[in-house]
C-alpha cells in the first residue's frame, strides 16, 4: 500500500553533527530510500562561504532555493538564485553549488535513480542520502 513519505522543515542548526563531517547538510527524506521510485526531493542546507564540488549527473535535476541565496556555476556562467526561485540544470552539465550569501537552504528535485559523476565523466558513488 501507497503511503505518505514527509520531509519537515530543517535549520541548519538542527541537525545533528559529526566530528569532521561538512558544513552542508543533506537531508534525504524524499528518495528511493524513503519510498520514492520515480522522483527524488533532496533538501540540502549550507552555511555561507560553502563550495560544492563540480559535478554533473545523468539526468535533469531542478534546483528550488527555500532560504538565502545560492550561485549556481556552470562553465563561464553563474546564476545567483534566491528564496523561491527555481532552476533547470541540464543532465550532463557540469555544475557546481556555493553559498556565498549566508546561510542557504535549497531543494534538489530529479529522477530518484540519478547517478553523479566528476567533470571528467568518473562515475562518483552515491553519496548515503542519494539513496
Amino acid at each position: 500500500m501507497a503511503r505518505l513519505a514527509i520531509a519537515r522543515h530543517t535549520k541548519l542548526s538542527d541537525v545533528p553533527r559529526e566530528a569532521g563531517a561538512p558544513p552542508t547538510a543533506s537531508l534525504a527524506a524524499l528518495t528511493a530510500s524513503g519510498g520514492s521510485n520515480e522522483v527524488s526531493a533532496v533538501r540540502q542546507i549550507a552555511p555561507g562561504g560553502e563550495d560544492g564540488p563540480p559535478h554533473k549527473h545523468d539526468c535533469d535535476e531542478i534546483v528550488v532555493v527555500v532560504e538565502g541565496h545560492v550561485d549556481v556555476e556552470a562553465g563561464d556562467e553563474t546564476v545567483t538564485l534566491g528564496a523561491g526561485d527555481a532552476l533547470l540544470v541540464p543532465a550532463d552539465l557540469v555544475h557546481r553549488m556555493r553559498t556565498t550569501h549566508g546561510d542557504a537552504q535549497w531543494l534538489i528535485i530529479s529522477r530518484s535513480e540519478r547517478r553523479f559523476f566528476a567533470p571528467d565523466g568518473t562515475a562518483i558513488p552515491l553519496p548515503d542520502w542519494a539513496h
